[in-house]
Parts: C-alpha cells; sequence; structure tokens
C-alpha cells in the first residue's frame, strides 16, 4: 500500500509504523492475557484453593488498553478517521476498512475487560 499509493500520501508511511507497533503489542498483550491473566481468573471462578488475582498483571493490562487506545488515535488521525481518498483503489478502501474495524474490536475488548471481566475478578478476591 505504501510503495503503491505513498508519494501521493505521506502519511501512509508513519502510519503503518504505528500500525506495525501496535500489532507487535497487541500480540504480547494478548499472550500475556491467555498465559497469566485469564487462568488465575478462571481459577477464581473455580474457587481454587490456591488461586489469586494478580492485581498489578491486571493493572497492566489496563494500562496496554490504555496505550493501545493512544496508539488508535494516531491512526485515526492521519487517515481523516478512516476515510479514503477519492482517488483510492478498492485495496486501498479495505486496507482503511479493516483499520476502521479493527478499532472498534479493540475497543470491545478493552470495554468487555476493564468494565466487566475485571471488577468481576477483583470482587472474587
Amino acid at each position: 500500500m505504501v510503495e503503491a499509493h505513498g508519494d501521493g500520501h505521506s502519511w501512509l508511511d508513519p502510519t503503518l509504523e504505528v500500525f506495525q507497533t501496535l500489532k507487535l503489542d497487541l500480540s504480547t498483550h494478548m499472550v500475556s492475557e491467555e498465559k497469566r491473566i485469564f487462568p488465575l481468573i478462571r481459577a477464581l471462578e473455580e474457587e481454587a484453593s490456591d488461586a489469586f488475582l494478580d492485581e498489578n498483571g491486571i493493572d497492566k493490562m489496563i494500562r496496554e488498553h490504555d496505550d493501545s487506545g493512544v496508539a488508535l488515535n494516531r491512526l485515526r488521525e492521519p487517515t481523516n478517521d478512516y476515510a479514503p481518498p477519492e482517488s483510492a483503489c478498492p485495496k486501498f478502501r479495505s486496507a482503511l476498512k479493516g483499520l476502521h474495524d479493527l478499532e472498534a474490536d479493540i475497543y470491545q475488548h478493552v470495554h468487555k475487560e476493564n468494565n466487566i471481566l475485571f471488577p468481576r475478578a477483583r470482587t472474587r478476591a
């Protein structure tokens, strides 16, 4: 995308960099949730005798959620809220729609964890 349209849209290269960083951060974040946080929460739900809540881990997840929000804003601003330029080809339009959908998915993920899962886990601890 950058190679094909970068000359006419200088914002594409830095946007790609933000996206790549966000992708890496999310991958690391999700592994941490799956391997550390969710098993602890599951143990609390099952009332396992050795269950404990990793408050620092949850706080770290919330900070990472906040960082993702910052990155999403850094994607939204230069893309004019993911609006394709009039001259955009179908792939270009699809890429911007994909970013829009990614943002919606991330915000839904963050809402469910920050406002439902983590507070519930804290009441069980």
